[in-house]
C-alpha cells in the first residue's frame, strides 16, 4: 500500500492550485518539521524564508543527513517536485532542556498562496521528550505549552494570511493546544488544525472553554491500534486511518499509513485491539490521582535514567525488566491495568529496544 512518500511521487508534478491542500499534505509538513535543519534554516523570526528545495540542497551534502532515512527521503521527494519544492521555510525553533523537561521544536511552511502551515515537532528519541510527553496525563500544562502559544503568536504577527496549524504526536498536541490558547485574531485566521496521531488533554483542560472556540478545525487521526492518540480526550471526534503495521506502538510511524489519492485510507472504527488500549488509557488514568500518576511516572524515568541512558537507543532490555518488576508491586492499580500496562510496555520495548 501506498505512503506519503508515494503520495509525491503519484502527485507531487499537481500544484496547490490544481489541488487544494488535504490531509497528507498535513502530515508530510508534519513530519519534514522532525529534521534538524541545523544552520541551514535560522531560528530568527525575521531571518529570509527559504524555498524547501534549497533547503534540500544545502542540506543533503552536511554529515548528518541520511539518504535512507524516511525524513530526509522524503524531504528529497518532496524538494523535487512541483507542489512541494516551490513551498517556503522559515522561523525554525528549538528549544530542550533536561532540567525544566522541554523539548520542543517547530517551523513554519509558506504555501504558494501565502497561506501558512506551522508545524510543531513531535517527540524526539530523548527520554526527556518521552518524560514531558508522560507528563501530560497528570498536569495541565507542559512547559512546551507556553512556547508553542508564543511560536503561533510571533508567526502570526509577521506572516499574513490563512494558517493551518498542526504536527505529529506531540507536535500535534502542540497544535491542538497552541490553536486553543491563541487570541481571537489568530483563531479566526485559523483554516484547519490537526493532531496526527498525538496525544489529547486532562478533561479539566478541555473544560476550560478555549477548545470550543477551535473544535470545528480540528481534525484527529488515528491509526487503527492508536496507544499514542488514545492518551486522554480531544476536542474533536477521531478519523481512523489504516496503517500497514499490525503493532500499536508501530502503527504511530506515519510513514505506515496507507494512502490513496488526497486522502488516508479511513476506516470504519478502531480494531478490538484499539479498542482495548483506549479502554485501558481511560481506565488508569480515571482510576488514579494526579499525585499518583505523578511519582508512578517520575519512578519510571527515573528507573531509565538510572542506567545512564539519554535516549531510548540507550535503553537496555535490562531497564524495561526493571520497570516490569516496579510495575508489579505497584500497589494502586489492579491487576487488570497492571497486565495491561506491561504488555504495552513489552511492544513498546519490542519495537524500540535493541
Amino acid at each position: 500500500m501506498a505512503n506519503v512518500i508515494d503520495y509525491i511521487a503519484w502527485r507531487g508534478d499537481i500544484s496547490f492550485g490544481m489541488s487544494p491542500f488535504c490531509e497528507v499534505d498535513n502530515v508530510i509538513f508534519s513530519l519534514l518539521s522532525a529534521i534538524n535543519y541545523g544552520s541551514v534554516l535560522q531560528p530568527h523570526l525575521l531571518s529570509s524564508p527559504k524555498r524547501l528545495d534549497e533547503v534540500y540542497e544545502e542540506l543533503k551534502d552536511s554529515p548528518g543527513f541520511d539518504a535512507s532515512d524516511n525524513h530526509h527521503a522524503l524531504l528529497k521527494a518532496a524538494s523535487g517536485s512541483k507542489r512541494f519544492g516551490c513551498v517556503y521555510m522559515t522561523y525554525r525553533k528549538v528549544v530542550f532542556s533536561e532540567e525544566e523537561t522541554v523539548q520542543f521544536g517547530a517551523v513554519t511552511f509558506i504555501l504558494p498562496d501565502n497561506s501558512l502551515f506551522v508545524a510543531y515537532r513531535g517527540t524526539d528519541s530523548t527520554l526527556v521528550g518521552f518524560r514531558e510527553d508522560f507528563n501530560i496525563s497528570f498536569s495541565e500544562t507542559i512547559p512546551s505549552h507556553a512556547l508553542a502559544v508564543d511560536y503561533l503568536k510571533d508567526v502570526a504577527s509577521v506572516f499574513k494570511g490563512g494558517i493551518r496549524v498542526g504536527g505529529h504526536s506531540k507536535g500535534g498536541h502542540l497544535a491542538e493546544y497552541a490553536s486553543a490558547f491563541s487570541s481571537p485574531d489568530i483563531q479566526e485566521r485559523i483554516i484547519g488544525i490537526y493532531n496526527n496521531d498525538g496525544p489529547g488533554f486532562l478533561k479539566e483542560t478541555l473544560e476550560s472553554g478555549n477548545f470550543r472556540q477551535v473544535s470545528q478545525k480540528l481534525r484527529v487521526f488515528v491509526p487503527q491500534s492508536s496507544l499514542v492518540g488514545m492518551l486522554l480526550e480531544h476536542s474533536a471526534d477521531h478519523t481512523v486511518i489504516e496503517s500497514t503495521e499490525r503493532n500499536g506502538i508501530s502503527q504511530h510511524d506515519a510513514f505506515t499509513w496507507s494512502v490513496v489519492g488526497p486522502s488516508f485510507v479511513h476506516l470504519n472504527e478502531l480494531t478490538s485491539g484499539g479498542k482495548r488500549n483506549e479502554d485501558v488509557m481511560k481506565k488508569w488514568l480515571s482510576s488514579v490521582e494526579p499525585d499518583e500518576k505523578e511519582k508512578f511516572i517520575n519512578s519510571m524515568f527515573d528507573i531509565f535514567e538510572s542506567t545512564g541512558a539519554k535516549s531510548l537507543s540507550d535503553l537496555s532490555k535490562d531497564s524495561f525488566n526493571r520497570l516490569v518488576t516496579a510495575i508489579r508491586t505497584y500497589g494502586t492499580l489492579d491487576q487488570d491495568s497492571k497486565s495491561n500496562i506491561i504488555s504495552s510496555l513489552k511492544r513498546f520495548a519490542e519495537a524500540f529496544i535493541r
